[in-house]
């Protein structure tokens, strides 16, 4: 027991001080000791699934599962955090409904433990609002969303911090849905409220001003996008210095603006810092990484060199394999754009193949009228259609 919790502590140094492989080691040594303890086979989930370990943070997070079922007779508030922590892993697993599933359970105990009107129903209400965002189905997550945000203002007004994530993630589902003006209004108003609780010199901030520059990406204002991704990386340099992920997340979104200008030199240049931070940060296998690879083929691409372009999209699609499995949207996603080089070196029956993987995969996840699904069936057709007339 004590060499446990001494594990245990020296994994939360580790954390503090940003060192995330070694705090990892040391909460995998404490969650596996004779003796096991919840709190410790939580962060070892916790931190396995930053890493992209979904199945070893899913079997941490069901060993705590169990032990507190039992300690609290399976309804306790405990049991409903680590039910939702499971839902977010299946979240990124891209299993929605069984990531609904654990939600939905722990909805059931918060509302019998506290009722409707209480923080944790809303932050239910708020996970089931992103299942339905991630399954396109916009108005159901709104509906959801607001319903959170109904409870946390009533509770707490305004000015706080559980309001200001509601406004935010409104904001970005409203982003999804086509009404930009709107989307920055409510982000605003999630900026505003950060602003006004921690002043602007905090990481919260940053997130929203990289948000913010998010919906003007998605509005093709590339210089406002830029103007907002720089003032998120601002304030993260100064408060975290150069190698953070944080850091390395404005440094892509900066690169993705410059690709989106025709700026591909310079976006490279931004691609390649995020990816050596994160490289030293969270090393290859990771989801992270996977984007940046993905992001660099696809300037690589628009540069015109097939070559390399092929050489990191394959990168992506080898780690993204690893973490996620075949039946994956992620993996879809790759395939995808797998498929549409190959197009452009004029190989049909090769793009026609990673365009079939796409399509099934996330026809299969989703069904035949999610956006993502018909996308790849429009990707599918055209190939085929080009093979035919050729």
């Amino acid at each position: 027991k004590q060499s446990g919790e001494y594990y245990y502590q020296k994994g939360i140094i580790k954390e503090l001080k940003m060192e995330f492989r070694e705090a990892l080691y040391y909460f995998e040594l404490a969650a596996n000791i004779k003796l096991p303890n919840s709190s410790y086979l939580s962060k070892a989930g916790t931190l396995s699934r930053t890493f992209g370990y979904l199945d070893n943070a899913i079997i941490y997070f069901e060993k705590a599962l169990e032990l507190d079922t039992k300690n609290f007779n399976g309804s306790s508030n405990e049991v409903a955090v680590l039910y939702s922590n499971l839902g977010s892993i299946y979240m990124d697993k891209g299993d929605l409904d069984k990531a609904m599933g654990f939600f939905e359970k722990s909805l059931k105990i918060n509302l019998m433990l506290f009722g409707e009107n209480k923080p944790n129903t809303a932050i239910d209400y708020h996970h089931i609002g992103r299942i339905w965002q991630d399954k396109g189905k916009l108005d159901l997550a709104i509906e959801y969303m607001e319903k959170a945000l109904k409870i946390d203002l009533k509770l707490f007004g305004e000015e706080n911090w559980y309001v200001a994530i509601h406004y935010n993630d409104l904001g970005l589902v409203l982003k999804q849905m086509g009404e930009y003006d709107k989307s920055i209004e409510y982000i605003q108003k999630s900026l505003n409220i950060g602003i006004a609780l921690f002043g602007n010199d905090n990481i919260h901030i940053a997130a929203y001003y990289n948000n913010i520059g998010g919906t003007w990406f998605a509005k093709r204002n590339f210089n406002k996008a830029i103007e907002n991704y720089e003032k998120a990386l601002e304030i993260d340099l100064k408060l975290l210095g150069e190698e953070n992920p944080f850091v390395a997340i404005r440094y892509n979104n900066i690169g993705q603006s410059l690709a989106a200008k025709g700026d591909l030199e310079k976006a490279i240049n931004y691609y390649e810092k995020a990816l050596d931070i994160d490289l030293k940060l969270l090393g290859e296998e990771n989801p992270t990484v996977a984007t940046l690879y993905n992001n660099l083929g696809e300037v690589w691409r628009d540069k015109g060199d097939l070559n390399i372009a092929i050489v990191y999209f394959e990168k992506s699609l080898k780690i993204i394999l690893d973490i996620y499995g075949e039946d994956n949207p992620k993996t879809a996603l790759c395939y995808n754009n797998i498929g549409s080089l190959w197009y452009n070196k004029e190989d049909l029956y090769k793009a026609i193949e990673y365009g079939k993987k796409s399509y099934l995969i996330f026809l299969n996840k989703f069904g035949s009228n999610n956006p993502s699904t018909k996308t790849a069936k429009a990707n599918l057709d055209f190939y085929e259609y080009e093979l035919q007339t050729k």
